[in-house]
């Protein structure tokens, strides 16, 4: 009898949901939301939808047909996805790319008082920028007295920054009693002008399980207050905790936003009960790690990215040996705007940050600069562009 009725309430559980389908029900993935109630489901086809979402409230589940094809677009005009409403781990947002985003706290997703669950998503090229010495805060994700759900997530190349040189967070910024839970989450190329560049913990608390933080600037965690567990992850420079490894994570093509793991990746099978760490498995075969492997063979001064920029960008280059390095930034008449590096450094792959300032800390008009490198012998110079 006990089965006869659980069953019985499941039935009429599924019956009152409704599924909505984007775009054949509703254009847009918001007319979808807005059409719903707790306990229905959005399904959205695959295809780029340039908006920005708010679940208001709604315990629903919005889910994109595939992570990589179905891309929700902020349009740089404010955050992409925000729940500030009571959403509990019942409001979920799964199978999306989230991008372009652009606002003052959580350029891709912003959480606040709210505790949804957040699935296999790929959350990239986000930017939060505040206009005075507060800085912007969580570039992929920002949370505040909330207690999302993070599984199966690639939070890279998102940026946080501000005109006096601070921004935090720029793959995750947390506060105010935040409580997450992280799993399965792969954390990489995000640059913050100031702290925490993966991951800003204040008066929070974080679970990290079968994760990977790696090439974050200018730091992959920084924990101003709260605490931080560690397990079964990969991040470098190490971390304290039970099974964490401090190794490449060779993924395929992070240059062109692939963070599949190559197939001799230390980071297959090293996760908790030998499951893999990150957001991807296996997607290419093995390749040679630059960080353990091997050491630059010639010198060499990339060109910066992204370019265009505004106002950010990372110069990176390799040092086949130890020595004395300049880095100096000029402008099209040849007038030194500002050095960024004078200093000995080991031979290595580097990077270093320009945030469109010169030596004063004022900022630059747009246009034109070159940036030359000088390594004993070794001098070569590139361009790149500032846009505002």
């Amino acid at each position: 009898m006990k089965h006869l009725i659980i069953s019985l309430l499941l039935f009429v559980t599924v019956s009152y949901a409704t599924i909505i389908n984007v775009p054949a029900d509703y254009a847009t993935i918001q007319a979808g939301i807005d059409a719903a109630i707790n306990g229905d489901t959005v399904l959205v086809l695959a295809g780029t939808y340039v908006e920005n979402i708010n679940y208001n409230g709604k315990n629903i589940a919005v889910i994109g047909e595939n992570r990589e094809t179905t891309i929700i677009d902020g349009d740089s005009s404010g955050s992409v996805v925000t729940f500030e409403n009571g959403e509990d781990s019942t409001s979920v947002l799964s199978g999306f790319t989230i991008t372009n985003g652009w606002s003052k706290k959580g350029g891709g997703i912003y959480c606040e008082n709210s505790s949804p669950s957040l699935l296999s998503l790929i959350i990239s090229e986000n930017t939060v920028n505040f206009w005075d010495s507060a800085g912007g805060k969580g570039g992929g994700i920002y949370c505040s007295n909330s207690i999302p759900i993070l599984s199966h997530i690639s939070i890279a190349d998102n940026y946080a920054f501000c005109d006096e040189g601070d921004g935090r967070g720029a793959g995750i910024f947390c506060e105010n009693n935040s409580n997450l839970q992280i799993n399965n989450v792969s954390i990489s190329g995000n640059t913050a002008l100031y702290q925490g560049g993966g991951v800003y913990i204040e008066n929070s608390n974080l679970i990290l399980m079968n994760c990977i933080l790696w090439n974050d600037l200018p730091d992959e965690i920084f924990v101003s207050s709260g605490s931080l567990t560690v397990d079964y992850s990969n991040i470098l420079g190490g971390w304290t905790g039970s099974g964490n490894i401090n190794a490449d994570p060779l993924f395929c093509d992070p240059d062109s936003g692939d963070y599949t793991l190559a197939e001799n990746s230390p980071c297959i099978g090293s996760g908790e009960n030998g499951a893999n760490m990150g957001a991807f498995d296996e997607g290419c075969a093995a390749i040679l790690s630059t960080y353990t492997d091997a050491i630059p063979f010639q010198y060499v001064i990339h060109q910066n990215y992204p370019n265009p920029f505004n106002p950010i960008t990372t110069l990176r280059y390799d040092l086949p040996e130890d020595g004395l390095v300049n880095i100096t930034i000029y402008d099209m008449l040849g007038r030194e705007v500002r050095t960024l590096v004078n200093t000995t450094q080991d031979a290595g792959f580097k990077s270093v940050i320009w945030n469109a300032t010169n030596d004063y800390g004022k900022p630059v008009s747009a246009g034109v600069y070159l940036y030359k490198i000088q390594a004993g012998e070794f001098v070569q110079t590139r361009k790149m562009v500032l846009l505002k």
